[in-house]
């Protein structure tokens, strides 16, 4: 209910207090001004009867001489008996005469001359008053007046009467047509201060109520049209001289975010990039057949070299997405996807994990769930691999279940449920509830114990709330724990998908350009691709890349990304400008660090033809490289 609607409603009640007392006071006062006015009236006709009419003719008689004689007395008197008559035909008063005695003379009501006697008893009560009340035999109260003609033949009581009926009618007229009024006037007042209210305080404060909602919700407020000098227009500009500042807060934290982004992002080359060295060289060393002569202390030396850079990889990777997430940079995909090739990937990549601790690692994927579904595939294993990896880690010599459920289902939509089960150590109730905030683990000799972050559940966390999804967590300390996360996955169709067969390419007959301007990396990526069977030639930076690709001739150009002077994608730019229509396009692969998708469709939309991350994974390179010679030589044929 509105505040004016209530503000009206606490109104009634003094509305109908109101109109009470001036109900009450309409009839008192009506009826007390009524018998008042009635009085007057029957005073002046008294008047009227007795002097201009029976007084008249009196006088007529006497100046005549003709007072004693009964016949012309009789006559005289039926002459005033006559005006009598039309004066209460008139008036709408009844006139009655009785003599002192109490003999009844005369009365204008012709149809109850029965009433003259009572009328007769009452001048015997009279006892001078000249205005009351007199209730006859039929219980019919009147209201008169009476006066004394006291002559010779014409000692008389004439009376004026009205039914008090009559007045009680006007009465109960006049206090319905006050009361009316008073109502309507009531209302009418009541609405205009309603409105009026509504307008200088109501309205007011819903524009500072919206306002204040718009601040709420970081949107800006440059007026919120409130102009009066009381409190409520001071409160007005104080909340918009609050929402510019935090107006401006919030650009200097959007310009702080940027910052901190363009930093994560130089960071990510920056740390991605030795990493890449020491990784591509650790895996050299591991894949040397001479590998085997070394102690074997060396050679867990070096595989601890590259699991560990590996686990630090991961970190970085959790670290920058956390850093975009906060700063608002989260973009979901939304493609058509396989449900059952994305639960057979995520879980055939965790399967050797979960193996090396003497696990069990099952799938349940029921055939009633919808397959083909429209999300961002990559964010959906990010969150499996998270909750799987966890188990992984906090279990041994147990079973890990995958599995999805449908919990609802219509034409167009489903919610589906993910679960990853373990009989792993548990949580205890306690901790459950922190589980999902930054840097949080159940125990602070978690990371000792079991290593990690904390960032893996808050970055799962953040991911289905941004798919408009549920996550959450079942667990008993001892008996293991189950995570689940809830999403509706709109339903598709699965992608027309051409079957041809892609011939295996002689991959080294090659002749590749490597440009990288870390030496370091350098170095290592062109032995891991020699070993391969490429010939690689090298360029330090994108002017030299262009240098070379005018005075060589090469297959494919693997082109990094971040380089001092000219950027690969600009080098790309150039290369595409050539004259020569062969060295022009020339197929190119980006080799960057930084994944962020919608930079990755950058370079694409650069003149590039594919995009490999680092480290690199020379399975994914081998086949980016069978996939842009097949392209290759299909346009050329």
């Amino acid at each position: 209910m509105k505040l004016y609607q209530k503000y009206f409603l606490t109104m009634l009640p003094i509305i109908l207090l109101c109109i009470g007392s001036l109900g009450f006071w309409s009839f008192s006062h009506s009826k007390n001004a009524l018998y008042k006015s009635e009085e007057e009236n029957m005073r002046l006709l008294l008047n009227e009867a007795v002097h201009h009419i029976i007084e008249s003719r009196y006088e007529l008689l006497d100046q005549t001489g003709l007072a004693d004689i009964p016949a012309f007395v009789q006559s005289y008197q039926e002459e005033a008996f006559q005006e009598l008559n039309e004066l209460s035909a008139t008036t709408n008063r009844w006139f009655y005469v009785i003599s002192r005695e109490g003999k009844p003379i005369y009365s204008s009501d012709k149809n109850n001359l029965e009433t003259l006697e009572e009328w007769g008893a009452l001048v015997q009560s009279l006892q001078e008053k000249s205005f009351d009340t007199f209730k006859t035999k039929g219980n019919k109260t009147n209201l008169y007046a009476s006066a004394t003609f006291d002559k010779t033949n014409w000692n008389w009581v004439i009376f004026v009467s009205r039914p008090e009926a009559e007045v009680s009618e006007q009465v109960s007229s006049i206090q319905s047509v006050t009361i009316g009024i008073s109502l309507l006037a009531v209302i009418l007042m009541g609405g205009l201060l309603t409105l009026t209210t509504r307008r200088l305080l109501i309205q007011p404060i819903t524009s500072l109520q919206n306002a204040a909602a718009r601040i709420s919700r970081q949107e800006p407020v440059e007026n919120i049209n409130i102009t009066s000098n009381d409190e409520l227009g001071d409160l007005a500009r104080d909340m918009e001289g609050m929402s510019e500042a935090i107006k401006n807060k919030i650009e200097e934290v959007q310009i702080a975010n940027k910052a901190k982004s363009m930093f994560l992002a130089h960071m990510s080359h920056e740390l991605r990039s030795p990493l890449n060295s020491i990784l591509g060289y650790a895996d050299l060393a591991l894949s040397d057949r001479d590998i085997q002569t070394l102690p074997q202390k060396t050679q867990d030396y070096i595989k601890t070299i590259s699991s560990s850079g590996n686990h630090l990889m991961d970190l970085i990777g959790d670290i920058l997405d956390f850093s975009k997430i906060e700063a608002g940079e989260l973009v979901l995909e939304k493609n058509a996807m396989s449900l059952s090739e994305l639960i057979e990937e995520t879980s055939s990549m965790m399967l050797l994990a979960a193996r090396e601790k003497n696990n069990a690692l099952d799938v349940v994927f029921p055939d009633t769930i919808h397959k083909w579904v429209l999300g961002d595939s990559v964010r959906l294993r990010q969150i499996l691999m998270n909750f799987l990896s966890n188990a992984v880690k906090f279990t041994t010599d147990g079973k890990i279940t995958l599995s999805l459920t449908q919990k609802t289902d219509d034409e167009f939509t489903q919610n589906l449920r993910f679960e990853v089960s373990d009989e792993g150590i548990g949580i205890p109730k306690s901790k459950q509830a922190s589980l999902f905030n930054a840097f949080s683990q159940a125990d602070v000799s978690t990371t000792r114990n079991y290593g990690g972050t904390g960032l893996g559940l808050a970055i799962n966390k953040q991911l289905v709330l941004a798919m408009n999804g549920q996550i959450g967590i079942e667990s008993e300390e001892g008996k293991g724990s189950t995570f689940w996360f809830e999403v509706s996955l709109d339903k598709t169709k699965a992608p027309y998908r051409r079957e041809e067969d892609v011939p295996e390419h002689d991959l080294t007959n090659l002749k590749l350009l490597l440009v990288e301007d870390i030496k370091v990396n350098q170095i290592m990526a062109k032995a891991l691709l020699e070993k391969s069977g490429q010939s690689v030639d090298t360029a330090d930076d994108g002017f030299q890349a262009i240098e070379k690709v005018k005075a060589n001739d090469y297959d494919v150009i693997l082109m990094d990304i971040h380089m001092p002077g000219m950027d690969g994608v600009e080098a790309t730019q150039k290369i595409r400008t050539l004259q020569d229509a062969v060295k022009s396009s020339i197929p190119i692969i980006a080799l960057t660090a930084d994944i962020e998708t919608s930079n990755l469709k950058e370079y694409i939309a650069g003149g590039m033809n594919a995009t490999c991350t680092k480290p690199l994974n020379m399975d994914d390179l081998l086949k980016t490289l069978k996939r842009v010679v097949h392209e290759k030589s299909v346009s050329a044929a």
